[in-house]
């Protein structure tokens, strides 16, 4: 059952005898009719056999170079347009990174100082460490030597013990 509608670019190529990219560049420089659906630039195709008729018994070339001049001021002033939210973008990537430069600058920083309290907070340690370590030896020698008082106690009768 023919209804005189073309439902992709292989029928719509087929029809007109041309290959597929031919048709989709007829559409993009020389309106070629062609219908989307769903309305947006890379949906589904269909195409009408009776437009296309038509289509194809007019000429397109004074018409592609208004359209074209049309399509070429339309991606111009696009194009400038995205040119300058590109350098809005861009000045505040560069501020950004300014600032996350300072943070890097600040944290490396700090780090180098706690690096360097750590390497003297060891040195301190160990010179404690080695100091109780003399500390307790000097006591050991004192606790080991006999003292006067230790002397005459050894030389003293036990308690309850007595001359007799």
């Amino acid at each position: 059952m023919d209804n005189g509608v073309l439902n992709s670019w292989k029928e719509i190529a087929t029809y007109t005898g041309r290959g597929v990219r031919t048709v989709q560049r007829w559409e993009q420089e020389l309106g070629f009719p062609i219908r989307r659906p769903r309305g947006k630039q890379r949906s589904a195709v269909l195409a009408i056999k009776v437009e296309i008729d038509l289509w194809l018994r007019t000429p397109h070339g004074a018409e592609a170079k208004r359209n074209s001049r049309h399509i070429h001021f339309e991606t111009h002033k696009r194009l400038l347009n995205n040119t300058e939210v590109l350098q809005v973008r861009a000045s505040t990537l560069v501020s950004r990174s300014e600032v996350l430069a300072q943070q890097v600058a600040r944290a490396i920083k700090i780090g180098n100082a706690m690096k360097i309290s750590c390497k003297a907070a060891r040195v301190e340690r160990k010179n404690w460490s080695a100091e109780l370590v003399a500390n307790s030896r000097v006591l050991r020698e004192k606790m080991h030597r006999p003292t006067e008082l230790g002397i005459s106690l050894q030389n003293s009768p036990a308690p309850g013990e007595t001359d007799r």
